[in-house]
């Protein structure tokens, strides 16, 4: 993801990245989002729902962190701690939208086939 929208993500959400502060050995979000800009709004989303069920519940928020957001297998992997069931539904959510959707520049996409799995969109799969 570019550093303007890896930026904006944290600024928006900051609370839930509170972690791209620690070190690697505790928390892999000082590598930024390991993703393509197309699943910005996708992620931004997520987020906005994660932080409507925290305002909600000041339990869950005290401990609740992002510790990774990448593409693993063609989808989004959106890993927390601890995860709520409700956040976990949401996140699930999320990762199975993002097999719809072309990690490059948004638009409708799908999973490939064969070797490296990426989700695109066939233009973006062309210009690959």
């Amino acid at each position: 993801m570019t550093p303007e929208n890896t930026k904006l993500l944290f600024e928006r959400h900051n609370f839930i990245f509170r972690g791209r502060y620690s070190p690697v050995t505790q928390n892999l979000m000082p590598f930024g989002f390991e993703c393509g800009d197309g699943w910005f709004t996708l992620i931004d989303e997520l987020c906005t729902t994660i932080d409507r069920i925290l305002e909600q519940d000041e339990t869950l928020a005290k401990d609740f962190i992002v510790t990774q957001v990448k593409e693993k297998y063609g989808t989004l992997r959106f890993y927390t701690s601890p995860t709520p069931d409700l956040i976990h539904w949401v996140i699930d959510f999320a990762e199975g939208m993002s097999a719809k959707i072309c990690e490059r520049c948004g638009n409708p996409g799908k999973p490939n086939n064969q070797g490296w799995i990426t989700t695109l969109c066939a233009k973006c799969r062309e210009r690959r």
